[in-house]
């Protein structure tokens, strides 16, 4: 049981670690284009009379809160993602017995 313990406590602190890190990562590249901009972008340069089916309901105000945003979901996922997969390890191990 203390194994576990310490073991989610490592896998929570090690995913806090990756957000920290992800969040800072954008003070040092701060001209970075996600695919998005890149592809609207394109889309323009291509085609300079196109029109968008719909607009955003919300626009962040400033760049480093749509990448905090983003890192926050893709923290939530992968975090979702390690539940199911240390649930399932759990009942495979609850089965062997």
């Amino acid at each position: 049981m203390k194994n576990k313990k310490i073991y989610t406590a490592f896998i929570f602190l090690f995913a806090i670690f990756i957000l920290v890190l992800q969040v800072s990562m954008v003070q040092f590249f701060p001209d970075h284009q996600g695919t998005d901009d890149k592809s609207v972008e394109l889309i323009l340069k291509i085609s300079p009379n196109y029109k968008p089916w719909f607009s955003n309901i919300w626009k962040p105000q400033n760049d480093f809160t749509e990448k905090l945003i983003f890192f926050i979901q893709a923290s939530l996922g992968v975090g979702i993602i390690v539940f199911y997969v240390l649930k399932q390890r759990r009942n495979a191990n609850k089965q062997q017995k």
